[in-house]
């Protein structure tokens, strides 16, 4: 069910298919094996309403009575190009899949990244952080999802991720706070249990330079993303950003 209604295009460029057993309805599914293989282009999967789809998929799918698979697939989520990629679904002896396993590198425009992070459900385990954010600037980086299907659907389970991104020089605009952010270098990490983070970072922030770190405290349901910086700005700088009273009294030396 979940495969009629993620293939949404596509054509198959040769496939194949391997069945021993009983062709009879009413033989135990035990008795049957069977091993299929589609290699495809031209595909779009939309594997989950609340995810990006991969468009201009190319890949070369296997089922059989355990799983279905791909490696080394290759697409475009949003603008962005997609590669690397294997997507596995673990299916039980009772012929249930409750998972989708998916494992990929990605390269393209930051702007997409902020997509994910304001068009999915990172929406709400960051706490709507992002909305309003605008970007420039390319970004490269890797992702690890799964995402419940079947019966972890039902109960409401969350999709864990894992995303890490690289970033060489882009330009990052929070609005709401203010803050703009340039020449940003260095890599952001995301992960369900420990949210947003960074081990480090360099950018340029009210024109001057900045050496950054990232932590988050709880988890992605609960908590606060620290950020810390340290640097040289004019205190005029910071009044107009946070609006604190006591900063349009003071002045660095």
């Amino acid at each position: 069910s979940w495969m009629a209604q993620s293939i949404l295009a596509g054509r198959s460029i040769e496939s194949g298919m391997l069945f021993h057993g009983s062709l009879a309805k009413e033989a135990p599914k035990d008795q049957k094996a069977h091993q299929l293989y589609f290699e495809v282009e031209d595909s779009i999967l939309d594997y989950d309403a609340a995810w990006p789809r991969f468009d201009e998929l190319m890949a070369t799918i296997f089922l059989d009575n355990f799983e279905i698979s791909s490696k080394d697939a290759r697409g475009r989520m949003f603008d962005s190009d997609v590669y690397d990629a294997t997507v596995m679904v673990p299916i039980s002896a009772d012929g249930v899949a409750d998972s989708i396993l998916i494992e990929g590198k990605v390269r393209g425009a930051l702007s997409d990244g902020v997509r994910v992070l304001t068009e999915t459900p990172l929406l709400e385990a960051t706490s709507n952080m992002a909305v309003g954010w605008r970007a420039q600037g390319e970004m490269s980086g890797s992702a690890k999802l799964n995402l419940p299907i079947g019966p972890r659907a039902e109960r409401g389970e969350p999709t864990w991720a894992e995303v890490n991104v690289d970033l060489a020089g882009a330009d990052l605009t929070m609005a709401n706070f203010d803050l703009d952010f340039t020449d940003i270098q260095g890599q952001l990490r995301y992960e369900s249990n420990s949210a947003l983070s960074s081990k480090g970072f360099t950018a340029r922030l009210f024109e001057q330079d900045v050496l950054g770190t990232i932590m988050s405290t709880g988890n992605a349901n609960a908590g606060e993303i620290v950020v810390t910086m340290d640097g040289r700005v004019a205190a005029a700088y910071l009044y107009r950003s946070s609006d604190q009273p006591l900063l349009s009294r003071a002045d660095v030396q």
